[in-house]
């Protein structure tokens, strides 16, 4: 069996709405998940066990189950709670587009918190003392201070995160979600050749991949240079 040229061809354009939808699926869970992760590192660091355990708790369950049990406990299990099915909640779960962001931004989250975490911990504590010192409101040094360094400090963790989340969310197509994969399966399954359109998939996934790490490239060299001056 070999690289069918024509076949290749034809599939570009659901290739392409796969892509789309992929590109749909990442921006919101990147965005949220960021968001989210900073109060859960924060609450991870706390001296309060009230805030600490929980998060803790979170964390440890969200990086310890894989994401393709997630997304079928919410998208097969969640329409069995009444809290869902029958209030303003089923507009959402009932989308498995929406299942798979909601899984997706709690997993990225949990993870990214722990990147955070351990970027928050090696910030300098000399640098967080002496703008104490100075009367620095405790919430205007951890976003002019203690979270920068720490993205600078976390970056490369930060980065191969995205990277490897970017190729997990492969896993949609079981929730009926058609992605780059989802049509390359169903192509295999009109044409019965695996070969062509699983090679189309990989070489999107692998443009995809490219893309984001030439945009954290020039992220990094924009720090660089701010790092410089």
């Amino acid at each position: 069996m070999s690289f069918n040229v024509e076949l290749a061809i034809r599939l570009l354009p659901d290739l392409a709405a796969g892509l789309w939808t992929t590109v749909l699926l990442l921006l919101p869970t990147f965005f949220f998940g960021f968001l989210l992760s900073i109060p859960l590192a924060l609450a991870k660091r706390s001296r309060s066990a009230s805030m600490r355990r929980p998060a803790t708790w979170y964390v440890a369950f969200m990086r310890g189950a894989p994401q393709l049990v997630l997304l079928y406990f919410v998208y097969n299990g969640f329409p069995y709670l009444g809290l869902v099915r029958d209030t303003f909640l089923w507009v959402f779960f009932k989308e498995p587009m929406f299942c798979a962001i909601f899984v997706f931004v709690l997993n990225h989250a949990a993870f990214l918190a722990e990147i955070w975490r351990g970027a928050l911990k090696n910030v300098p504590k000399g640098i967080v003392e002496a703008a104490q010192a100075l009367g620095t409101p405790t919430w205007l040094i951890f976003v002019r201070i203690e979270f920068p360094l720490a993205f600078r400090i976390g970056f490369p963790a930060y980065r191969n995160e995205v990277v490897l989340f970017l190729k997990a969310t492969s896993v949609v197509g079981a929730i009926t979600v058609f992605d780059i994969l989802g049509f390359a399966k169903e192509a295999i399954d009109l044409t019965f050749d695996p070969f062509t359109p699983l090679a189309m998939a990989s070489l999107l996934y692998w443009g995809m991949v490219q893309v984001v790490q030439l945009t954290f490239d020039r992220i990094e060299w924009a720090m660089r240079l701010d790092r410089q001056a």
